[in-house]
């Protein structure tokens, strides 16, 4: 809870370094969350440089621990091409194993990619010419 109120500022001031080093303390026991919120302060850049390949990890160490936000959040970046090439089949595979594994927000995600992305081909992608 301490990391949680020290990156958002709830009754604290707002403290990014030492917010990443209570992360850091909860990954290192094994936390997935903790996990996911290093990826984010990478991805952000919040109180470290800004570095999508750190984000990456972190997300997929929090993804394998069963952290459905992690799971969410490799979603997005596979959706924006943020460090990875831009790969819409793996995010919509990411954003669906955060919903199932809970996540509201990859379940919105989810259901947005099937409005959205109605291909199934890993060919047909925007902008790719129609056959």
């Amino acid at each position: 809870m301490s990391a949680f109120c020290t990156s958002r500022a709830h009754g604290v001031a707002q403290d990014y370094q030492q917010a990443r080093q209570w992360y850091e303390k909860g990954a290192a026991a094994g936390s997935g969350g903790a996990m996911a919120k290093l990826g984010y302060l990478y991805e952000q850049g919040h109180g470290v440089a800004q570095d999508y390949q750190q984000a990456r990890q972190w997300y997929e160490k929090g993804a394998m621990a069963g952290d459905s936000h992690a799971m969410a959040d490799l979603g997005n970046l596979f959706e924006q091409g943020y460090g990875v090439a831009q790969d819409y089949q793996q995010a919509r595979q990411w954003y669906e194993k955060g919903a199932a594994a809970g996540s509201a927000d990859a379940m919105l995600q989810s259901r947005r990619t099937v409005r959205e992305w109605p291909w199934s081909s890993a060919e047909l992608r925007p902008g790719a010419p129609m056959v």
